[in-house]
């Protein structure tokens, strides 16, 4: 039997609900890689407490204050870590998932807006 085909849209893109769900996945292994994933009890508690974890994310942008703190200047490294953050913990909430991805999907402006971003926190994780 043959394998089922990807459907692609022009250019070689898969639709996006597909580079959604894959996004999705890269941001996983970015929170692992990273050594942000939260343990089982700390994934309940992160929705009622805040953030338990440290991470190489927490101190990266731990350090660049500081820095940017002695320069008073805006860092835009600083802010892009803090948007990989987010995007870490919004990962792992289905509700926030679900919304986005619905976003994603119906308002191509911020599909493209959504794929830049990406792009951009592809670099940071590198």
């Amino acid at each position: 039997p043959s394998e089922p085909k990807t459907k692609k849209r022009s250019f070689g893109r898969k639709p996006p609900g597909e580079r959604f769900d894959e996004m999705l996945r890269q941001c996983l292994e970015w929170e692992d890689r990273l050594g942000c994933v939260p343990s089982e009890g700390e994934v309940a508690v992160l929705a009622n407490e805040g953030d338990l974890t440290e991470c190489t994310i927490d101190v990266n942008l731990e350090q660049r204050q500081a820095v940017a703190d002695d320069d008073d200047g805006d860092d835009e490294e600083s802010r892009l870590l803090q948007v990989l953050k987010g995007a870490l913990v919004g990962a792992r909430c289905d509700p926030l998932v679900e919304a986005l991805k619905m976003c994603y999907l119906d308002y191509s402006p911020l599909r493209l807006g959504g794929d830049v971003i990406f792009k951009l926190l592809g670099r940071v994780v590198q």
